[in-house]
């Protein structure tokens, strides 16, 4: 695993990233594992998937957010869980791409 963005990562979603480790590790019974039949390309977006998989999720379904009138619902009716999640990793990812380019330059 790349060990430089994992200070990028916040400790709640680093069990995500770790486990995506055991994924890429896994050598599906007797085969190559995982993370030599993938690009780096292809690892990273994995690892970014899962990180924004569920990203400040609250553990509830889109039915019960509609029938509360959650601010999801209100904000996105048709995907509020899914509209919250995209929402929250494109403002973690424009963060974590600031931060990069400010300690790189």
């Amino acid at each position: 695993m790349n060990k430089g963005i994992i200070y990028l990562i916040p400790a709640n979603l680093y069990t995500g990233v770790a486990y995506t480790n055991v994924i890429l590790e896994n050598n599906n019974n007797g085969g190559v594992p995982l993370k030599e039949r993938l690009t780096s390309d292809e690892t990273l977006s994995l690892i970014l998937a899962v990180i924004g998989h569920d990203i400040g999720h609250l553990g509830k379904t889109n039915i019960f957010l509609e029938k509360t009138k959650h601010e999801f619902y209100l904000d996105n009716p048709d995907s509020p869980n899914e509209a919250m999640h995209f929402r929250l990793f494109s403002e973690k990812i424009h963060k974590w791409v600031s931060q990069i380019h400010c300690c790189h330059l």
